[in-house]
């Protein structure tokens, strides 16, 4: 059911924007120039609440993300043009809490930090693109050991 709906048009960066559609979620949707959905947020009381979601032009998910009161909470992931992840990681109220991994296109791991309270700890290990170990370096409390 919608609501109310408003068209307003946006250009930042020669890039033309439209956001259209306020539902009953407060939800709004952003454009691309050729008309396929750039983002979809949802709002409840002026702050991100719920699914995030960022496309490529292709339509496939660019970036997926939780929010609470304008702050991130749960995984989120960032996808390459093919469909296939290229990051993934956990927050809990906007800080990075967990395993940090960046992925090749192939789909291999790139990189792996793990962070605790938004610092990272313990070590971060750098991979080349057939998987195997090039680096670990080690972190306390964000510092490089």
């Amino acid at each position: 059911i919608i609501m109310s709906c408003k068209k307003t048009n946006i250009k930042i960066n020669s890039v033309s924007s439209t956001i259209l559609l306020y539902n009953k979620f407060a939800g709004k949707y952003t454009y691309y120039r050729s008309h396929r959905i750039k983002r979809k947020h949802y709002h409840i009381n002026g702050k991100l609440n719920g699914k995030q979601f960022w496309f490529h032009k292709n339509k496939k998910k660019e970036r997926q993300y939780y929010c609470i009161n304008n702050k991130t909470n749960g995984p989120e992931f960032m996808y390459y043009e093919n469909g296939n992840i290229r990051i993934k990681y956990y927050n809990i109220d906007g800080l990075l809490n967990g395993v940090y991994e960046i992925m090749y296109e192939n789909g291999n791991i790139e990189s792996t930090y793990y962070y605790i309270n938004g610092k990272s700890n313990s070590h971060y290990i750098i991979h080349n693109e057939k998987g195997f170990i090039k680096n670990k370096l080690y972190f306390i409390n964000g510092k490089f050991m």
